[in-house]
């Protein structure tokens, strides 16, 4: 399960309690698809550029859905500063331009999308910090067992876990012992 299913949970639970109202559309749609996608931090600055970019526009300006699917950015911000290590700097321009947005102030709105742009690239510039952290014994144990410490999914390298790496040495272990019994501790097959 991906890092982000705590918020998803939030967001589906949040959903179901209204769904037995007439008419009544889901709210959290394009966050909860945007984060089943289990996105880096540069993945989610870029979320983030969108949606500021469709509050700022004057064809949405104060569109229900769009403000909703900002105040869904809103949270998946705060969730995420900490873990992804987005500055305080970029969290306040983006907090600039929710203030904005609540005010109903459009040329406040567009002072305050021109600085969170200038912050969006500088938070850009920094390297994509999301490296999944493995244990170096495991890391070695796969090694031995000739185990990649990385995937292929829709054509992208992605690192696996350390509870990944884990089972496969485990069965390639149970294999090995079946084939060659209790005694043999090692097999590159």
């Amino acid at each position: 399960m991906s890092r982000w299913a705590n918020k998803i949970n939030a967001f589906e639970r949040a959903d179901k309690r209204y769904r037995h109202l007439e008419g009544w559309e889901p709210q959290h749609s394009a966050a909860i698809k945007f984060l089943k996608t289990n996105p880096t931090k540069h993945q989610l600055l870029a979320y983030m550029k969108k949606v500021v970019n469709q509050a700022a526009n004057d064809k949405y300006w104060m569109n229900k859905d769009v403000y909703e699917e900002f105040q869904d950015a809103v949270s998946i911000l705060q969730d995420s500063v900490k873990e992804l290590g987005i500055s305080r700097a970029f969290e306040r321009a983006f907090g600039s331009v929710e203030w904005a947005l609540e005010n109903n102030d459009p040329k406040l709105l567009k002072g305050a999308a021109r600085k969170f742009y200038t912050q969006y690239k500088k938070e850009m510039a920094k390297p994509n910090m999301n490296y999944v952290k493995v244990d170096f014994k495991v890391a070695m144990d796969a090694k031995k067992w000739k185990i990649r410490l990385t995937k292929d999914i829709n054509g992208k390298r992605v690192k696996r876990t350390e509870s990944e790496l884990k089972k496969l040495i485990a069965n390639k272990k149970k294999a090995c012992k079946a084939r060659h019994g209790k005694n043999h501790h090692y097999c590159n097959k």
